[in-house]
């Protein structure tokens, strides 16, 4: 089981035990040829790529849709559907790529 201890606001820790086959991958990972400085480093690279693929595909529409909430009402111009679907579209996909 997992043994989370909060440190400080910006970082936590967390003690995880590995089968021997999982530990030999960290040791591979990050001995002196590895791409790692250390197996935290490595853990959280690993996270880092779970929460890209895992995403929520929407989330940039999301963030497009909140800038025009919290946007001044003087901000805003007369706009018909068709070009506000464009726009989201433009939005959409230029994140989506990145």
């Amino acid at each position: 089981m997992d043994n989370i201890q909060t440190e400080s606001p910006k970082a936590s820790r967390v003690q995880v035990r590995l089968p021997e086959a999982l530990m030999k991958q960290v040791r591979f990972r990050t001995d002196e040829q590895g791409l790692y400085a250390d197996s935290s480093d490595y853990i959280r690279d690993l996270i880092r790529k779970d929460a890209e693929a895992t995403q929520d595909p929407n989330e940039p529409l999301y963030e497009f849709l909140a800038m025009g909430a919290m946007a001044d009402e003087s901000e805003f111009s007369p706009t018909s559907l068709d070009e506000i679907k464009q726009i989201a579209k433009e939005k959409f996909n230029s994140k989506r790529y990145q």
